[in-house]
């Protein structure tokens, strides 16, 4: 448990409305059937990144079109484990990304879909936005 605790010390949640539209509007983002992935890079300015700043932020939305509190909820928490489990799995994504902030929708697909499948649209979107963010830096 405290090992756990300790790998995502640097890992914080999006959530404040502001946030979550600051990361929509930064222009990636990626589709999948069953998870959209938006993602911002945080300037980190002239000063660098703060070091109390966390490296890695998350957010996790579900709209109410996909059905009542109970099926958001699931979603949500499908959306956070998959997360975890692909970051654990690849840990080159987030020192490639970092610092980054990443808002998850989920989609109707998201609470039927197999957990593993679930999985694999997450690590492709990731690849896709890692290769897009690695894009806008270099420009």
């Amino acid at each position: 448990m405290q090992a756990e605790k300790q790998k995502y010390q640097n890992w914080s949640r999006l959530k404040k409305r502001s946030e979550f539209l600051w990361a929509g509007q930064s222009g990636l983002k990626w589709v999948s059937p069953s998870v959209i992935i938006q993602m911002s890079l945080k300037d980190t300015g002239k000063q660098g990144a703060a070091k109390d700043m966390p490296a890695f932020r998350f957010g996790v939305t579900a709209t109410k079109k996909l059905g009542h509190a109970p099926i958001r909820n699931r979603i949500k928490r499908r959306l956070r484990a998959a997360l975890k489990d692909v970051i654990a799995e690849n840990q080159t994504l987030t020192e490639t990304l970092s610092p980054v902030d990443i808002v998850l929708i989920g989609r109707d697909k998201t609470a039927n879909i197999a957990y593993e499948q679930l999985k694999k649209d997450m690590r492709w979107c990731l690849k896709r936005l890692a290769q897009k963010a690695g894009e806008a830096k270099a420009k």
